[in-house]
């Protein structure tokens, strides 16, 4: 990542291929809640 890019740029320009990833871990965040999981961890609850 160059000093001039911003997160929210790089998120832009990755999110045509991060979409499914993302639905994929907002998916995995909604099942750990109900499973009692803090936010936060889901991601590593694979």
């Amino acid at each position: 990542m160059s000093g001039g890019e911003t997160g929210i740029e790089v998120r832009r320009r990755l999110a045509s291929g991060r979409w499914m990833a993302d639905l994929w871990l907002a998916e995995r965040v909604a099942a750990a809640a109900e499973a009692g999981a803090p936010p936060g961890t889901a991601h590593m609850a694979r």
